[in-house]
C-alpha cells in the first residue's frame, strides 16, 4: 500500500523526521553529552532561535522535527482538501518558515528544563564585568575559591575568583564582581548583594 509518508509530496519531510530520529538515537547512545558551542558575546540572528540556551543539537533536533511534522501536516491538509499534495516549491518554504517560531517556542521550554551547569554558550572573557557568587571557602590573595556566574544568556558557569591586588577577602556565599580574567582565574572584589538574587546565587 503506498503510505502518505512516502509519497513524492511528502518525502522532504518524512526525510527530515528520519534524520531527526537517527539523530536523537545518536545523541541517546553518547549518554546525552550535549556541548553548548563556544560563540563570542555579540547577538546573532540564532539567539532568535534560543542558540546559545539549548546544545545546538538540541537544537537541530527539534528544528528537523518542528519543519517535519509541519510539512507532512501541510501536505495532508492539502491532500484531503483538493485531491493532491502542494508542489514542493510552495510546501518545503511554507514549512520552513512555520518550523521557525515552533522551533523557536520549542527551544525556550527546553532551555528551562536543560541543566545549566558549567558551559561554553559565551567565551569566558565576558563574563568580566558580571556579579558571581562565591560558593565554597574563601578566596584571597593566592588562595583562589570556586564562585558561580552567570551569563546573560543564562548558561550557569563555574570559575575560580580572587581578590583584587590588595582586596579583601571574599567569604563563602558573597557576592562578587569579576572585573577582569587573569589566565584561568578572575580578580573580584566584593559588592552589595544583588536585589534579585537568590541565596543560591540563581536570579528571581
Amino acid at each position: 500500500m503506498d503510505m502518505f509518508a512516502f509519497q513524492p509530496g511528502a518525502i522532504p519531510f518524512t526525510a527530515a523526521i528520519g534524520l531527526m530520529l537517527l539523530l536523537a538515537a545518536v545523541q541517546a547512545l553518547a549518554l546525552g553529552d550535549f556541548e553548548l558551542p563556544e560563540t563570542d558575546a555579540d547577538a546573532t540572528p540564532l539567539d532568535w532561535l534560543n542558540a546559545g540556551r539549548i546544545p545546538a543539537m538540541a537544537l537541530i533536533i527539534l528544528f528537523l522535527a518542528s519543519f517535519g511534522i509541519l510539512g507532512l501536516a501541510l501536505q495532508g491538509v492539502a491532500q484531503a482538501v483538493t485531491g493532491a499534495t502542494l508542489p514542493l516549491l510552495l510546501a518545503v518554504p511554507a514549512a520552513l518558515i512555520a518550523a521557525l517560531p515552533v522551533t523557536r517556542w520549542a527551544g525556550r521550554l527546553v532551555g528551562r528544563v536543560f541543566p545549566r551547569t558549567e558551559t561554553t554558550a559565551i567565551s569566558r572573557d565576558a563574563l568580566v564585568g558580571l556579579r558571581a557568587t562565591v560558593t565554597t571557602g574563601t578566596a584571597r590573595t593566592g588562595l583562589p575559591a570556586p564562585a558561580r556566574v552567570q551569563d546573560r544568556l543564562g548558561g550557569t558557569h563555574h570559575v575560580l575568583v580572587e581578590p583584587e591586588a590588595g582586596g579583601a577577602p571574599l567569604p563563602e556565599r558573597s557576592e562578587v564582581l569579576l572585573l577582569r580574567r587573569d589566565g584561568e582565574l578572575f580578580r573580584a572584589i566584593a559588592v552589595a548583594p544583588h536585589p534579585f538574587l537568590l541565596p543560591d546565587g540563581d536570579l528571581t
